[in-house]
């Protein structure tokens, strides 16, 4: 299965559905409506899947603020504040009850290829 790596806390806000959505600077076709493991550093939290996104610009960014969790330093930080960036809405399929142990492969920044349980 293929994953997705979300740093804290946005992983675990996601698993427990305070965060809705996902801002991406780039569309990922190949990524949409397939079940993706949720890998944080805590380890996989469940498996989920992204939706058709959304082009939003920086004022939709902070009106949909409540729903990504994204802060403006974060943007600045991640992808220094595009104009546009694509907001993925998230879809639960499976959570975990406690999180399974997986590490990524070091330098992983989102999507990963394989997911292996314990892997």
């Amino acid at each position: 299965m293929r994953g997705i790596y979300i740093i804290s806390p946005h992983a675990q806000w996601i698993i427990e559905q305070k965060k809705k959505a996902l801002l991406k600077k780039r569309y990922y076709p190949k990524m949409i409506n397939i079940p993706l493991a949720l890998v944080g550093p805590e380890g996989i939290l469940g498996i989920i899947s992204l939706q058709e996104p959304k082009l939003i610009s920086r004022k939709e960014f902070e009106k949909l603020r409540a729903i990504h969790k994204v802060t403006q330093e974060e943007a600045m930080k991640w992808w220094g504040f595009p104009n546009k960036l694509y907001f993925y809405p998230i879809k639960i399929i499976e959570r975990y009850p406690e999180p399974v142990p997986f590490r990524p492969l070091r330098g992983t920044q989102t999507f990963i290829r394989t997911v292996v349980k314990g892997g």
